[in-house]
């Protein structure tokens, strides 16, 4: 597993570009993607004898809007492109300045950890690594245009009764900002 957790290099990123940008306008920011990737390659602990049925892979890209005030929304999927993915399936996971950072990236700890049981709950206990010194990354996807995309988004309040689980706000509209500066400034800026 990776030393650096995954998800602090996400939130440097949003701390830069949204949470602490003073210019950016509500409802703007940036969209990233982490591909997390589990490989077992069939190999019991001394390395040289190989089991086929032992091989596993598992691939999920969780993606991240980090939004102007202190939003963030997520999706998993089997999807490297965000544009794939149906608005239904975005889940709000924060909205406050205190916990932007845990609540709004939660869902990574949990994914390194299916990837990791997806790859060694198969074989023999005696044999499989800690998940420390499993084989499983957490990147910035390299399948992805750019690591960051700007957007802005349009949400609406949640209806509780009906939407529990899904966070405060629902996502309706997802659109992608013109990444090139000075142009960027009159869509997303103030002056």
């Amino acid at each position: 597993m990776d030393i650096i957790r995954p998800e602090s290099v996400l939130q440097a990123i949003a701390s830069q570009f949204v949470v602490h940008n003073r210019n950016i306008v509500s409802d703007a920011g940036i969209l990233m993607t982490l591909q997390i990737c589990a490989e077992n390659h069939g190999y019991e602990k001394n390395g040289n004898t190989y089991h086929k049925n032992w091989k596993a892979r598992y691939v999920k890209y969780l993606h991240f809007i980090v939004v102007n005030p202190h939003s963030v929304f997520v999706a998993i999927s089997d999807k490297f492109d965000w544009r794939d993915i149906p608005i239904v399936k975005w889940c709000n996971t924060s909205n406050h300045t205190s916990c932007w950072r845990s609540d709004g990236f939660h869902n990574v700890f949990p994914e390194i950890m299916k990837a990791y049981h997806a790859c060694y709950d198969h074989m023999p206990k005696k044999h499989r690594p800690a998940p420390c010194n499993a084989n499983i990354s957490g990147t910035i996807s390299p399948l992805c245009k750019a690591p960051i995309t700007f957007i802005s988004i349009l949400k609406r309040k949640a209806d509780l009764a009906t939407e529990f689980g899904r966070g405060c706000y629902i996502l309706t509209h997802i659109r992608e900002l013109n990444p090139k500066f000075p142009a960027l400034e009159h869509e997303m800026f103030r002056v």
